[in-house]
């Protein structure tokens, strides 16, 4: 298992508060529980490798 840090970041990118630990056993998996997890912005870093940036879902119009 691998430790990944998430990095949540406001609308201008300015990270928000102290990174959150995940703990997983791939890139994917990791990317996979911030974006259950999202309700911002954020980036996945595992140690100084940026993994990914996952952006909010977009609404669906009605």
């Amino acid at each position: 298992m691998t430790e990944y840090r998430l990095y949540r970041r406001d609308g201008s990118g300015r990270i928000l508060t102290a990174p959150e630990v995940i703990i997983a056993a791939s890139d994917e998996e990791a990317v996979a529980r911030v974006r259950e997890l999202l309700a911002m912005p954020c980036e996945v870093w595992q140690e100084s490798r940026l993994v990914a940036v996952v952006s909010t879902p977009e609404k669906a119009a009605s």
